[in-house]
């Protein structure tokens, strides 16, 4: 199920919920990913049916692949299952589910909320899993990233609330503006409302219409609350197309610092300069710019005549309002576990184990930013092993040893363009570092001890690389509190 991966890098996952909307995206986004592959796909209501019958775009991907009924035996033991299924299903589920896989990535509002007296005012159910609300992590990098680290739960923001998070945190953050109403005026494409026979959703319905639904109640409107800090005024509209969504929204400057647009946009660039899927832009963002990607434009204005902020946002709802968000915020998750010298994953068993996320430039341009995170476990104990993976929109690298005899042999370099899988890099014999031990090791570890006693001492760590010898937590923990840290 799904192409061929790397198998000292590879999660496995599970999918309920996998024939709607959201789960269709999902494994989309789960094929493509270097250290993801699908094991199960649950979707009782259509059990049995193949997943190319169903979507003939995965037919390459999931050839013979068949949905089948929710099983928790089935998902025992993987190390992440993702949840597209509806609320009340999901606070029952997720209880049962939390013993038994690594990861639970929840796609509905049934974690979102950590007021659980919203729920029955919004949702008509009563929230009875006080615990799991409360471990949950809101599934948000661009304001959330630190508390993901260390998640087992995630709850995957709405795609509304996306949108709008986007569009006003920043303002609220800066003071920029009160704690007043802010409007959130929003339009969604029709798979918003997921994979469901209803008339409002026909197409003889939503064809050459737009219209208003939700007023003054909307159930996204405590969630935007709630991760934004003001009062909302949330009014979404129904659009007639697939996918998208664009959200204006209205807000009050605090104070003169905030009246003007060079105040607005500059507070957006500095908010988002190292976020790699957030773009604030100075033309006005639409939908299909956004379609089928994880990126979100923003842009802002501020109306003198009216005294009013104008931000607004655009992004794919099936993307990173939703399943590719939801994939985005478990990249966020430190690792669990180390590559084993028999190929196996093993449980990382070292004390001082590093995971960073980062974001590198494109030979040294600061506009062009690529995702990156590097993962390095010491030689101190077993869990031995550097890797190094690069996520950008044209494709991925992973460079990475887990030799257990030394840093500098076994590392291996794959590549992949766009939708493809990762196939190994030949090293090129001219660049190889000369042997120095009669084992054919080099011997590089005075120079590169005192390269990194040198960092620790003058405060500007090197990112971790060729180590050997050295105890690298507190060389890592140097780095991520120094000022100069590695971004």
């Amino acid at each position: 199920m799904g192409g061929s991966k790397i198998s000292h890098n590879t999660k496995s996952v599970g999918v309920v919920g996998a024939s709607g909307f959201t789960g269709a995206e999902l494994l989309r986004v789960i094929d493509r990913h270097p250290a993801l592959h699908a094991k199960a796909l649950q979707a009782a209501s259509q059990a049995g049916e193949r997943v190319a019958d169903l979507y003939p775009s995965m037919a390459a991907a999931h050839s013979g692949a068949t949905f089948s009924e929710f099983d928790i035996d089935q998902l025992d033991g993987l190390d992440v299952v993702f949840l597209g299924l509806p609320h009340e299903a999901s606070m029952d589920i997720v209880p049962a589910l939390s013993d038994r896989v690594g990861h639970i990535v929840d796609l509905s509002a049934a974690f979102r909320l950590t007021d659980a007296s919203q729920y029955p005012v919004y949702y008509g159910f009563d929230h009875d899993q006080p615990a799991a609300l409360a471990a949950a992590v809101y599934g948000l990098p661009e304001f959330h990233r630190d508390e993901l680290v260390n998640a087992t739960l995630i709850a995957t923001p709405g795609c509304y609330v996306t949108a709008a998070i986007i569009a006003v945190r920043p303002l609220v953050d800066k003071g920029l503006i009160g704690t007043d109403t802010v409007i959130v005026d929003a339009a969604s494409g029709v798979t918003g409302a997921g994979r469901k026979e209803d008339l409002a959703y026909a197409f003889t319905t939503v064809d050459e219409n737009f219209t208003a639904y939700g007023l003054l109640r909307h159930r996204h409107t405590p969630e935007m609350e709630q991760e934004i800090g003001t009062q909302v005024l949330f009014t979404p509209h129904l659009l007639p197309m697939n996918r998208g969504i664009l959200a204006t929204c209205y807000s009050t400057p605090a104070n003169d610092a905030a009246r003007s647009q060079q105040a607005v946009v500059e507070t957006l660039q500095e908010t988002y300069a190292y976020e790699p899927f957030v773009e604030v832009i100075d033309g006005i963002p639409g939908t299909k710019a956004t379609l089928g990607s994880n990126l979100v434009l923003v842009t802002g204005r501020y109306d003198e005549r009216t005294d009013t902020i104008i931000t607004i946002s655009a992004l794919d709802n099936l993307a990173k309002g939703a399943s590719g968000g939801a994939v985005q915020a478990l990249n966020s998750v430190s690792i669990k576990q180390r590559p084993h010298p028999e190929g196996r994953m093993a449980a990382v068993d070292a004390e001082d184990v590093s995971f960073i996320q980062t974001t590198m430039l494109w030979q040294g341009r600061p506009d062009v930013v690529v995702p990156a995170q590097i993962s390095l476990s010491s030689v101190a104990r077993n869990g031995r092993g550097c890797w190094l993976e690069v996520y950008g929109s044209q494709g991925n690298m992973v460079l990475g040893s887990g030799n257990q005899k030394d840093y500098v042999h076994g590392f291996e370099l794959r590549h992949a363009s766009a939708g493809e899988p990762l196939r190994l890099v030949e090293p090129d014999a001219d660049l190889a570092f000369p042997t120095t031990w009669s084992d054919g090791r080099i011997a590089p570890v005075s120079r590169l001890q005192g390269w990194w006693a040198d960092s620790i001492r003058l405060g500007r760590p090197m990112v971790p690389g060729l180590l050997e010898g050295i105890a690298s937590r507190q060389a890592c923990d140097q780095a991520m509190s120094s000022d100069q840290g590695c971004r």
